[in-house]
Order: structure tokens, then sequence, then C-alpha cells
């Protein structure tokens, strides 16, 4: 994959090397044709073939040059990302930066502990005084960040529920990237990262993850640094926890080499390689026996030592051909480096080690895989109306003795991860009615914070939760919307037991409240929602569902008031209004 830079250097660059003797002006005026040809030509920013490129670029803009011409301009161009590719797959240098003045933490703490649960990836690309983003530039990045989303999704165990939440941002600073910017141990080298950071309204890096975590209730947070030129040593490199405070960052080039105009983007798995590394994960390129990662969580880098493999058996023999070792062809992780990031099970007995009472003994058991989840179901209602939501344990491996959890309506700052893409985004003024728990809970309790909080606890002192329970529903909240748009309902300070007491890793999965300017009269009748599931089956507001709503939603199926707000009307929930929705509406009648 390449990428038009800079149309003014790739002209110039061709006038000087094939003496075209062009004008400052010709230089100009060509260079002008080329962005609105590439523009046309490649709407994604982005070309597969250079000689072709060459060879239109030539014929359009009748530049005169021979194929003898093109071709060497290929020689030096290809020598040249021959070269950085090689380096980066030898491992020229150790991409996991210890600074030189470290000093061991008494508490360990980390914003990316083990690859489990919602990661928050952050995005931040740096312009500087001789390198800035261009849109064609931060198109081919978005693939990028789909690209590894994509991978580490489909390569994650299924009992670590691994997803991701995106943050992008902008930023230049005042600073100029040295070469031994991924080679040095010296914490002055990095002080532009606080800079960056300063003028995106943190303190620095480490006050940026605690509150971007705190914002977006997620399990683990990432900070990449994305500068736009090319090292010819390094695809980029890793600041891990504990040695550079808790924020946990990385650099990657975005370009893997540049030159004349055109440049090559870096692979999206050099992305996954330094994304790892925060996670525990050692290089595999380099010889190692038994190395242990520090950086590793507790105590997954003495579970998993890496091995001696080493390039260039990992590139030429393919055993093993990982990511960690090879990131511009390789595609598996490793066994070690999955047990170095949370996803291995040391003991065999089905419990990933992370989350293991005791990862070195299958008889001890745990959680039955990954932290369960805790998820809130979705509601859809009208402004001034109510609706009931509920908070949901997803699983009880070890059954459920009680709980206590915070929920509350207060989230707008959420909306951007979890708000639905056909909505704008503004936030709903989604108000706690009342709390109703399950017939299991035999003891319990809730208060009210504040209108849009409350603490519930309960306890299962009838043990009617049994172990292996699915789906078990702790709580069911009435909350009334005053205003519409989207609000997050969501869990914090969550803590669930099992029968024998010991506490459960849990991650939360919020639900969404959409609050709509509707109902509206329908041939002057108001619809009713006749059991509070969002859904207005009564249209003819009799209070009673029979076929006479049926056949008022097939007459009225073309009015603006059920066309504007067909989230009431989707019956058979596939998330829009067609006439499969009078159907299921008629088999609803009794």
């Amino acid at each position: 994959m390449f990428v038009l830079i800079n149309a003014t250097e790739l002209i110039e660059t061709l006038n000087t090397k094939f003496s075209l003797y062009l004008s400052s002006a010709q230089i100009s005026n060509l260079a002008r044709r080329l962005e609105s040809l590439y523009q046309m030509l490649f709407p994604e920013g982005t070309f597969d073939d250079l000689r072709k490129f060459l060879t239109d670029l030539n014929k359009e803009l009748k530049l005169n040059l021979t194929s003898t011409d093109i071709e060497r301009f290929l020689c030096e161009f290809s020598g040249e990302l021959e070269k950085a590719r090689k380096q980066i797959a030898e491992g020229f240098g150790k991409d996991v930066i210890i600074p030189t003045n470290y000093t061991m933490l008494t508490k360990r703490e980390e914003s990316a502990p083990y690859l489990h649960g919602r990661t928050l990836l952050v995005f931040i690309m740096i312009d500087d005084k001789r390198n800035w983003w261009n849109a064609r530039s931060e198109r081919v990045l978005y693939r990028k960040i789909s690209q590894i989303t994509e991978f580490l999704e489909n390569k994650a165990p299924k009992d670590a529920k691994v997803s991701f939440i995106i943050r992008v941002y902008r930023v230049k600073v005042d600073f100029l990237p040295s070469y031994e910017i991924c080679r040095s141990g010296d914490l002055s080298i990095y002080a532009w990262m606080n800079e960056a950071v300063r003028k995106l309204g943190y303190r620095d890096v480490d006050d940026m993850a605690k509150r971007l975590k705190a914002e977006t209730q997620a399990d683990n947070v990432v900070l990449l640094f994305i500068l736009h030129w090319n090292h010819l040593f390094f695809g980029g490199c890793a600041l891990p926890a504990p040695y550079w405070g808790y924020g946990e960052r990385a650099i990657v080039f975005f370009f893997l080499f540049r030159g004349g105009g055109i440049g090559v983007p870096m692979d999206s798995r050099v992305y996954v390689h330094e994304t790892l590394h925060l996670f525990g994960a050692l290089d595999q390129y380099l010889p190692c026996t038994n190395c242990v990662s520090k950086f590793a969580w507790p105590p997954l880098g003495e579970l998993w030592p890496t091995t001696t493999w080493g390039w260039p058996a990992c590139m030429y023999e393919q055993k093993p051909c990982c990511v960690m070792c090879d990131p511009w062809f390789c595609n598996d992780v490793s066994l070690t480096t999955r047990g170095q990031i949370g996803w291995g099970d040391y003991d065999k007995d089905g419990v990933l080690d992370p989350v293991d009472p005791d990862p070195r003994d299958p008889r001890i058991p745990g959680s039955g895989g990954a932290r369960v989840e805790i998820y809130i179901t979705n509601a859809t209602i009208p402004v001034g109306g109510a609706g009931v939501v509920r908070v949901v344990l997803d699983r009880a491996p070890g059954g459920l003795s009680g709980f206590s959890l915070r929920f509350t309506t207060r989230t707008a700052a959420l909306l951007p991860g979890y708000c639905p893409p056909a909505s704008s985004c503004m936030p709903a003024d989604v108000r706690i009615e009342g709390v109703k728990f399950p017939d299991w809970a035999g003891l319990s309790d809730w208060r009210r914070i504040d209108e849009y909080t409350v603490e519930l606890k309960a306890v299962d002192i009838r043990d009617v939760v049994r172990p292996g329970a699915q789906n078990v529903v702790l709580a069911e909240i009435t909350v009334k919307a005053l205003t519409p748009g989207v609000a997050v309902a969501s869990v914090v300070n969550a803590t669930i037991d099992d029968d024998s007491g010991r506490p459960v890793a849990v991650v939360i999965k919020p639900g969404i409240v959409y609050v709509s300017g509707c109902p509206r009269p329908v041939a002057r009748v108001m619809p009713r929602d006749l059991n509070g599931d969002g859904l207005y089956e009564d249209l003819n507001g009799n209070g009673r569902l029979d076929y006479d709503d049926v056949v008022r939603l097939f007459r009225y199926f073309d009015d603006p008031a059920i066309r504007e707000c067909w989230q009431l009307y989707d019956f058979n929930r596939n998330g829009r209004l067609d006439y499969d929705d009078i159907v299921a509406l008629f088999r609803m009648v009794r």
C-alpha cells in the first residue's frame, strides 16, 4: 500500500532526479493537477501499484519520463523500502524502553494490566514543526484502527470478552523528533508526551489515562502516540507500566518508509505488536532463554517465560511465525505471548490465569473463565413516560451469595462510546423512579443517592441461584424520561460474591435508554404501551391489544406519526419499520 504524501515533493524529486528542467511555476501547476487527479482516482487515499501510478502520472502530466526512468525510481524506492522492512524484522533495536533512572514502585498500578474486558484505545496524532497530518493519512489511520481491533478480537479467547472503545485526537507539539526517540531510556526524551496531552486539557499522561478510564468505565486504557514520519530502525516502541507510571503508552511511526513525496504506511500488526507490549508481552525476535516479562501483570510473567526462538526462525521457518517476532509478515499470537497478556490457562482448569484464584493449581476452581459480565438492558421510552431497565448478571459459575452496586443514569461522558449510530447523541434527562428486587433476593435494600443514582444490595439467603445459573436478574429499575435524547444506564462499584464467599471479578456493559419525542397521536388517538417494553401496541387507545390495532397500523403505516417514531412500532425488533412489523403485531393478538 502506498500513499501520496506531498505532490509538490514528488514533482520536485522527479525534476531533480531526471533533469526535467521544470520551473517553479511549472512544478506548482503540475502539483495542483496531480492532487486533483489523485483525489479523483484514489478517493480512499491509497494505491497498490507504484509502477502503474508512475506510468499514469507520466502520461497524464506529460512529463516525458522514459520507461528506464520509471524503473530506476522503482528500484531505488524499493531498495530503501526493503531496507526498512528488514531492519524492523530483524529487531534492529529493542522496542521496549526502560528508563535509566527507574526506581521500584511500592504499589503496582497501571492502566492496562491484562487484555480482558473493554479496552479504550486512544490514538494521538502528533503534528510537529516539520511533519503534520493530512486528511489522506487520517483516512488511512482509521482503516488501520479497524484492522487492529478486528485482529485482537478475533485472536482473543471468548472468556476474555475483549472489546474496544476508540478515541482519536490530533495535537501539535513544539518539538522536532529525534532518531534517538525509541533508543534512549532517558525520561527527558519523552517529555513531549506530557506536553501533547496538556494541550488536550490533561495534566500529564497519567492524568489522561485515569480520567478517560473513569469517563468510559473501560477496564483498560492504552495511549498510542502516532508520529507522521518514518524511522528506519523501528516500527515503534512501548513504554510499559510500571516503569513509566500509570498510563500505558507507546509510539508508532505512521510510515514504514517515505521518500520523494510517496510513503508506505506501517502495517497494522506493528500497532498490535506495540499494544501487546503494554499488556506485558515480550519480543520474540531476540535470542532469549527463560526470559521473564517484568512488565506483565503478576504472576503472568513468571508463568509464561519467553523461550529461545528469535529471528530468523520466526520469519523463514514459520515455527512459530508470531506478531511479537515479525509483525510485518506474521499473523499469529504465540502461546507464551497469550500467557503474558492474560489469555493463557497455565493449569488447564478452564479458568484464564488473571482471574484464577491459583493459576498453578487446577484443583482450585475460579469463576469459570474471564470476569463475568453485569449488563443493563436497553429501553425506548417517550418524553414524560416511564420504562424499566434490568440489571443482569450474565452467569454465576460459582453461584451467588449476594451483591452490592451503584446504579446511575448520570453518564453523559459515556455517550460517544455507546450512542446508537442513528442518534444525535444529545444527553437525555432520565431519572430513577423506583427499584424492584427479584424473588430470589431474600434480603434486599436500596437507598437513593440523588435523582439519578441509587445503591443496591441483596443476599440469596435461600440459596436459589445455583452454580451455573445464567442471566440472573439483580434488580429492575423504573426510570422516567424528562427530555429527549440518549442516556446511558450503568453500574459502578459492583461487588459480587459466589456461594463460597469468594469475590467474582466482573465487567460492566452499560445499557442505552433512548428517549424520543414520541409517541404522537395517530389519527387523533394517542397509542399506549401496555406492558412497559417500549413498544406501543395499543394503537386505538382502548387499553387492550386487539385486531383493530393491527388494522390501524396498516392504515396509517405511512403517517409521519408512525414513520418518525418507528422505534415504538418495531415489533419484529430488526431495527427498522417494515411490513413485517404489521405481521408481528397480528401474531401478538390473542
